[in-house]
């Protein structure tokens, strides 16, 4: 079973995580020389003309913009000012090596993107009433937190899918944690840990998830970038007014003038998209005025007509949600041994086939079952009783999950079989694995009553296709699987015997 380690590791190495670009390694390399100026900087920059470019048309922005046009590279960093010429550039040479269209593991890249850049502007704006001398690094820790996401859609694609689809595509940092070991975060985090960035940058969004929102000076990014990522999701999907409110108050919890607050909040639209266009990002449906006055219109209606009950009917909503929640997982587990049962494997198997089938530029990938028996299992309850009957399928079944790797997922098939679904395992790899699994149940011990051990076997047939190209795919593929097991059971049990490739 792979280590929460070496799955990170597989994470971070995902093929849609770039290599450092050149630029940015030279940027890096300027900001940490001591006797380094401006000029070198702008040396620095000059390697790529399209940052060179980025950089002057910032420097002619609303944001930046001075008396005089500037109109050479030397004239943009002198106007902008080295902090953010470094932030700029770090920003543009990374997210330019990143897609922008299309869906990976169940997100949108599109959504993905804007929801980064409100996050940045978002960040940059509270930082500028907070921390004026951070407002840079700010909206580079707010653009740059949630890369781990994209790193983790792409390697753990369908295991992101069924968590994004349950989150209506934005799975929170808690779900990422429960369902796949680690965060967004956490992998953003050490991503740019390995790309040597400042301290400052990884350990602010590492924080991010535990953020306090105080004033200290270690904390305060990651509670501006928190905040920041709050208004992020107002902006791109939340904009009833119990969300609007709630963000108010994260957003007063940093003493920022009241007052205030509602100019930021109108302001946030022009400077997405003065940014977007520096990044390449399209955002389209952003009217931060209209979306205010609807969401302030719906929070008086709510008020008026009995916030509490209706909070109160949320919470009751929630907690019905919460017990189906729990009762479906139940209905999905064997009492027994509680792995998933047939009708969990069934579903999981039904789900991969119909990606491959929908999509197979993207999931076109192998698709392999092991079928596992327990050898002699009728002698066993008929000689010692169901309850060491019962015992021997508890223990196989804790073997087998233990035994298989992250990607896999073993089910009680009924009775004494099991089954185990390898979604990207080649008919060599899964062959292996099976003989993995038949060694390590032949270690299961079960103590009987009257003093000895019961020793376990069991029989493998195995079977895989390169990439299902039909419906009944599926039916053929567990037809082979069987008859394989049937032929390892013929073979004098206690083996593994692999069916011929399939091409459906």
């Amino acid at each position: 079973m792979m280590s929460v380690v070496q799955e990170l590791d597989r994470v971070l190495n995902s093929k849609i995580v770039p290599t450092p670009p050149v630029v940015m390694l030279r940027v890096m390399e300027v900001q940490r020389r001591e006797d380094s100026g401006l000029l070198d900087l702008v040396e620095a920059v000059s390697i790529d003309p399209g940052l060179s470019a980025k950089i002057i048309a910032m420097a002619n922005s609303a944001v930046y913009r001075r008396d005089r046009e500037a109109t050479t590279i030397e004239r943009a960093v002198a106007q902008i000012g080295a902090r953010s010429v470094v932030t700029m550039s770090l920003a543009h040479s990374i997210a330019g090596k990143f897609p922008k269209e299309g869906v990976i593991g169940g997100v949108s890249l599109s959504d993905f993107w804007r929801r980064s850049l409100i996050s940045a502007v978002a960040a940059r704006q509270l930082a500028g009433e907070i921390i004026p001398d951070l407002r840079e690094e700010a909206f580079f820790v707010g653009l740059m937190a949630g890369l781990g996401r994209l790193a983790l859609a792409d390697s753990l694609s369908e295991r992101y899918e069924a968590i994004a689809v349950s989150s209506n595509g934005w799975p929170t940092t808690e779900a990422e944690q429960n369902n796949l070991g680690m965060s967004s975060l956490k992998v953003t985090a050490e991503l740019l840990r390995r790309w040597n960035l400042p301290d400052m940058f990884t350990d602010a969004i590492a924080g991010i998830a535990a953020a306090d929102l105080s004033h200290e000076d270690e904390a305060v990014l990651s509670g501006i970038a928190r905040t920041a990522q709050v208004m992020s999701n107002f902006f791109a999907s939340d904009r009833d007014g119990f969300t609007y409110r709630d963000m108010l108050g994260d957003i007063d919890e940093f003493g920022i003038d009241r007052t205030k607050i509602d100019d930021l909040l109108e302001a946030l639209e022009e400077e997405v998209r003065e940014m977007s266009s520096q990044l390449n990002v399209e955002i389209t449906d952003l009217d931060t005025v209209e979306i205010l006055q609807s969401a302030r219109a719906e929070l008086i209606e709510l008020t008026l007509n009995a916030d509490v009950e209706l909070r109160h009917e949320r919470e009751i909503r929630t907690q019905l949600e919460t017990d189906n929640k729990e009762l479906e997982r139940r209905a999905l587990r064997d009492g027994l041994t509680h792995l998933p049962n047939r009708r969990a494997f069934d579903e999981q198997f039904e789900q991969h086939l119909r990606l491959r089938l929908r999509a197979p530029e993207t999931f076109g990938k192998p698709l392999g079952l092991v079928l596992i028996d327990l050898d002699h299992f009728k002698s066993v309850n008929d000689t010692y009783g169901h309850q060491i009957g019962d015992e021997v399928l508890r223990q196989v079944a804790k073997v087998l999950e233990m035994t298989s790797r992250t990607e896999e997922t073993v089910a009680r098939y009924g009775g004494e079989e099991f089954i185990m679904i390898a979604p990207m395992a080649t008919l060599e790899e899964l062959g292996r694995a099976a003989e993995r699994l038949r060694r390590a149940v032949e270690l299961v011990a079960v103590d009987l009553p009257e003093g000895g051990v019961l020793e376990v076997t069991a029989s493998f047939g195995v079977a895989a296709m390169e990439v299902p190209r039909a419906p009944e795919a599926g039916q053929r593929l567990i037809a082979a699987a069987d008859a394989a097991l049937y032929e390892a059971k013929a073979n004098g049990r206690n083996c593994v015997v692999v069916a011929p490739s399939l091409i459906v």
